[in-house]
């Protein structure tokens, strides 16, 4: 087999970059099951995190005005729950926005989480005091009980199972400044931004009226979580790049195995042996592509720009993802050496294709 023929070296280019591609998707895959800092799929397409040192300044955000389709999310306490521990947020969502896993009842409407009425949904794995009157179960907290209107999480001792969160109109009933870490979350690509842009206009409106206030360390993450943003392009380039593979394929593989495969047929070789021997040769131009994405992977991990983007967290080899990538990438390399093949088999006449 000739390395150097366009098709061989188009089809390690394609593998290369098919590769990259698929290393990116099957760890977000993995870590969006397994790592605390995707909330086990909690967050949605576009998120962003903001901190605020303003303490005590009395700055409160106009939600009304930030519009619909979001959650933002307020981080009001961190507490050690034995080896865990329990974090206490305030929501304020509207419209569509992503929502946990519930396991019992049911997340807020839009209603209930600006209503003045004191109501929670825990964690399954909440260790908090737990209520019960009149058939109604309550969590008590910063002096108020919060009814409970739902139970999510996945049952383990995930992030979800560790969570309160309370209703906004119940918990800033009285004059409470809103301040620390929030986090802007929304299904729809460039809402978590505008959200922002308008909590940060706000913010400086209000130094404006109030020049004695200074907002210190204020923090902004972007992309906090962009799986699903990232995976339509992901899908979307994948199917592009296989596509294009098959293609080559078909109208350039094929036609340089025709005569190889007839003149097999004809002196006996078992259709199984030929199949193997023309796809394990096209297995291994794909592998050279595998191999090179790797390479490439490892040198880009040692790019300090790189390093800190959101594909750097994505783009990393441990040995399941370097296993299950290998496995994908032959079985369909394996899949187009065999589709050229049974084309020619297929024919009833091959003396014409040995002349």
């Amino acid at each position: 087999m000739k390395i150097f023929r366009l098709e061989n070296i188009l089809n390690v280019i394609i593998y290369a970059f098919l590769t990259f591609i698929i290393v990116i998707l099957v760890n977000q895959l993995d870590l969006s099951r397994t790592n605390n800092r995707y909330y086990n799929g909690f967050y949605g397409s576009d998120s962003r995190k903001i901190m605020i040192n303003a303490k005590r300044t009395g700055f409160r955000i106009d939600t009304e005005s930030l519009g619909s389709d979001f959650v933002l999310y307020d981080t009001v306490n961190d507490v050690q729950a034995g080896p865990s521990t329990m974090t206490h947020r305030v929501i304020y969502g509207k419209g569509n926005y992503p929502k946990p896993h519930m396991l019992d009842g049911h997340f807020f409407t839009d209603d209930e989480i600006i209503s003045k009425e004191k109501t929670c949904v825990v964690g399954s794995k909440v260790l908090e005091r737990i209520l019960e009157e009149n058939g109604e179960k309550y969590v008590e907290a910063y002096g108020d009980k919060f009814r409970i209107i739902g139970t999510m999480g996945l049952e383990t001792a995930s992030d979800l199972d560790l969570i309160i969160i309370f209703n906004w109109g119940g918990y800033y009933d009285n004059d409470k400044a809103i301040l620390t870490k929030y986090m802007i979350d929304s299904d729809f690509y460039g809402r978590a931004d505008e959200v922002f842009n308008a909590i940060w206009a706000q913010l400086e409106n209000f130094k404006k009226d109030h020049e004695e206030i200074e907002f210190e360390n204020i923090y902004y993450e972007n992309n906090i979580r962009g799986f699903e943003y990232y995976s339509r392009h992901l899908y979307f380039w994948a199917t592009v790049l296989v596509a294009l593979n098959l293609i080559i394929v078909s109208a350039r593989y094929s036609s340089r195995n025709i005569r190889v495969v007839a003149v097999n047929r004809m002196v006996g070789v078992p259709t199984a042996g030929i199949i193997a021997s023309v796809a394990s040769k096209y297995a291994l131009t794909a592998l050279t592509g595998v191999a090179i994405s790797f390479i490439t992977i490892c040198l880009l991990n040692t790019n300090a720009a790189f390093a800190k983007s959101e594909f750097a967290y994505f783009a990393t080899l441990p040995i399941k993802t370097v296993v299950i990538v290998i496995i994908i990438a032959v079985l369909i390399s394996v899949l187009c050496g065999i589709i050229p093949v049974l084309r020619i088999l297929a024919k009833k006449d091959l003396s014409n294709e040995v002349k």
